[in-house]
């Protein structure tokens, strides 16, 4: 059973996306693969669905050639869905049963006309050094610039690397910004309480006269700074539902194609115990303060 529900009409996605749902219909007959679970995500699925209908209606390569080319990626990336959706395209297409079985049995093409030989060459190459794979893929580029066709080489992570760059940049200094607002927070919740301590001097001193200990003081502290935190971070986790889920999920779904935005369970009890954490820390030198206030000096204090 999928973790996440596919789509499978109009009715799983709302109304205002629902002209999406209808372009994947016009050129698929139907919501299947990837697109059930790409709907999740109406802006990326509209962004992937305007890509699939370049290559199969504007590219300038003929549909034939752009069918071998398809299935000789497939099959070197024993990719079996893909492969079992493209060979009845290709064969719509024009492309020969005799290419086909070749490239599923990943024979030489050296039997094929030349118009399908071209098409049908996916050399893999494994270096010793990983960490030449770019130099040398640029210096294969080089190499065949001038012939015909041309090559293009590139190493299996290099695009998953370039995919995360886009945003590790921004994650890196989100979370730089986070520790810093972290700290902000807990230094000024250190000088609230702080100064709450300081005008209570005589009550401490008081529950001091009457029997309570420098221990319990410290706790009172402690204590009051912890329900303060908590309740911070359950006002934070209140208004992250609401927010981080509706418009800003829209927003980032809509202009940079992200994947709808959730806030998980573990994340909001996790918030919930950074608050008490955090009060916690704030009041750790307040508390030691009132604990070791002497009784006479309190009492006689004065704000």
């Amino acid at each position: 059973m999928p973790r996440v529900a596919p789509i499978t009409g109009k009715s799983d996605v709302p109304a205002q996306h629902q002209a999406v749902v209808d372009g994947v219909i016009a050129t698929f007959g139907q919501i299947r693969g990837p697109f059930s679970m790409l709907l999740h995500s109406p802006g990326l699925a509209q962004h992937v669905l305007g890509i699939v209908n370049f290559f199969r209606s504007d590219s300038v390569v003929d549909q034939k050639l752009r069918s071998l080319a398809i299935l000789v990626a497939a099959r070197e990336r024993e990719g079996a869905y893909v492969w079992a959706a493209q060979a009845a395209a290709a064969r719509r297409a024009g492309v020969r049963e005799e290419a086909i079985d070749l490239i599923r049995a990943k024979g030489d093409p050296v039997t094929l006309p030349p118009e399908e030989r071209d098409q049908t060459s996916l050399i893999a190459a494994e270096i010793e050094d990983p960490k030449q794979g770019a130099r040398l893929a640029k210096d294969i580029d080089i190499r065949f610039d001038g012939e015909e066709p041309q090559t293009f080489s590139q190493e299996d992570k290099a695009l998953n690397t370039a995919i995360v760059g886009r945003f590790g940049a921004m994650l890196s200094a989100m979370n730089v910004v986070s520790l810093l607002v972290l700290g902000v927070v807990v230094l000024i919740l250190g000088n609230t309480i702080a100064l709450s301590t300081r005008e209570r001097i005589r009550e401490f001193g008081t529950l001091r006269a009457i029997g309570f200990l420098p221990q319990h003081l410290v706790a009172f502290v402690l204590g009051e700074a912890a329900v303060l935190g908590l309740a911070g971070g359950g006002l934070g986790v209140a208004l992250a539902y609401p927010l981080v889920q509706g418009p800003l999920s829209k927003y980032l779904e809509q202009e940079m194609q992200v994947a709808p935005l959730r806030v998980a369970t573990a994340d909001a009890v996790g918030s919930l115990l950074l608050g008490v954490m955090l009060g916690l820390l704030a009041a750790g030198l307040p508390a030691l303060r009132a604990g070791r206030l002497p009784v006479t000096q309190s009492l006689s204090h004065v704000n």
